[in-house]
């Protein structure tokens, strides 16, 4: 019974959803930023460069922003240009209908690999409503939440090499006013990882140069 059951849960991951090719407003991990930029939804993004100690370009981001100064869109890349994060978020001032929006992203994306929903927990007198999660990707984890400021499940990566591709959708009103959105995350830890070493090796080539440098005196 037991390797019927393992067998089961390795067969769920091995034809889990391939989300690698999947895409925001037509914007996917891997692209070069500048082409990213031709697809976002503003026209001119704020964007921003972190720079080494030595000057090089260790990473960028991009983003676009609403009438608040809200961020509604936002790409981040590595020292390449190379995107490792896009994220995205809608405001709705009403509440929309949420099955025809669901509907969208099952016809878009397939069905999700995993559904989620909690609601506020004991003490949280500010929150009324409920936020649902969608995850595809083989990283996709259920967590439980303890209740205290919301109580349900939710949905956290659990590897550090698969691409994560998760939806949030919130539903209510955040003390007294209405707070519904649809959030997207889309991210490739891997990608990013790979581009904190580069930054550290970079970083101690550059103080060595300057170690030696500054041993470089004249008598």
């Amino acid at each position: 019974m037991k390797s019927i059951f393992f067998f089961l849960i390795f067969s769920l991951s091995l034809f889990a959803i391939d989300v690698s090719d999947f895409d925001i407003n037509g914007i996917k991990l891997g692209m070069n930023v500048q082409e990213a930029f031709e697809k976002m939804p503003c026209a001119n993004p704020d964007k921003h460069n972190d720079k080494l100690s030595n000057g090089k370009i260790a990473s960028m981001y991009s983003r676009c922003l609403d009438d608040k100064g809200d961020v509604v869109f936002l790409v981040e890349s590595n020292h390449n240009g190379l995107l490792h994060r896009i994220t995205k978020r809608i405001t709705f001032k009403v509440k929309p209908n949420f099955q025809k929006i669901k509907n969208k992203l099952w016809q878009k994306y397939g069905k999700a690999d995993i559904v989620t929903k909690f609601g506020p927990g004991y003490i949280n007198k500010l929150f009324k409503g409920y936020i649902k999660e969608f995850c595809w990707g083989k990283s996709c984890t259920i967590k439980q939440e303890d209740g205290k400021y919301f109580e349900g499940n939710t949905i956290v990566s659990s590897s550090e090499n698969n691409i994560h591709f998760h939806i949030e959708y919130r539903d209510g009103t955040f003390d007294g006013e209405i707070k519904n959105y649809i959030k997207f995350s889309f991210y490739n830890p891997k990608m990013q990882m790979l581009d904190y070493e580069w930054k550290e090796k970079e970083d101690l080539i550059y103080q060595k140069q300057q170690k030696e440098k500054a041993s470089n005196i004249d008598f």
